[in-house]
């Protein structure tokens, strides 16, 4: 159960980090001509990340996507003892 809380929370903190370089990578790119290898290298960045994010969830088990997709599910609770 605490791997499946660890690979959400890598998940997650990917999923911010592309949204994060995204970010940056458009702000760079509204510079103009004199930043364009700035502009080449954070765009570098965000495919980066886009592949080690979809990579990453490919490698999430099946019980993960079941529990992300049925959150309901009896399966999927959790309970603190």
């Amino acid at each position: 159960m605490a791997t499946m809380m660890l690979d959400q929370v890598g998940t997650e903190s990917l999923k911010d980090r592309l949204k994060d370089a995204l970010a940056q990578a458009r702000q760079v790119c509204e510079l103009g001509p004199e930043a364009a290898t700035d502009c080449k290298l954070a765009w570098e960045t965000v495919a980066e990340l886009g592949i080690a994010s979809s990579a990453q969830a490919e490698a999430q088990p099946f019980y993960a996507s079941y529990c992300d997709a049925n959150p309901g599910a009896i399966e999927c609770k959790v309970y603190d003892v």
